[in-house]
């Protein structure tokens, strides 16, 4: 199935609470994502006040291209409007990844297991 850009954010209510989804797991390429990230972006620009937001890579291969435009965006854009995130899929290297990721954006994501346990963590306060 090909990439489709309209189906990476979904906003969803979780008891009670608005929570914003970046689904990317439909990337199959580098351009994919970088798209997929452009699609964040502009959601999270229109976007009044604060958000929580859930990020979902379970098997996106990311690559330090990727890395460095995430890392570009979490400073200009993301950065400012979360107010509590979390990200599913990260295993091995991506790890490692979002230890960088962290430290250049400086936002935490919280790795959870399922986007289940991420709903659960970003809404509780």
């Amino acid at each position: 199935m090909a990439f489709d850009r309209t189906k990476v954010v979904k906003r969803v209510t979780h008891l009670g609470k608005e929570v914003f989804i970046g689904d990317l797991t439909g990337c199959s390429t580098t351009a994919d994502i970088m798209t997929a990230l452009d699609e964040l972006a502009a959601s999270t620009r229109a976007h009044i006040g604060k958000m929580r937001t859930i990020t979902d890579i379970t098997g996106v291969v990311v690559d330090s291209a990727v890395m460095d435009y995430a890392n570009k965006l979490g400073k200009e854009v993301f950065h400012a409007k979360t107010l509590k995130t979390a990200i599913v899929g990260v295993t091995g290297y991506k790890r490692i990844l979002l230890r960088t990721y962290t430290f250049f954006s400086g936002m935490s994501p919280m790795p959870c297991d399922s986007v289940a346990a991420a709903l659960d963590w970003v809404v509780r306060d």
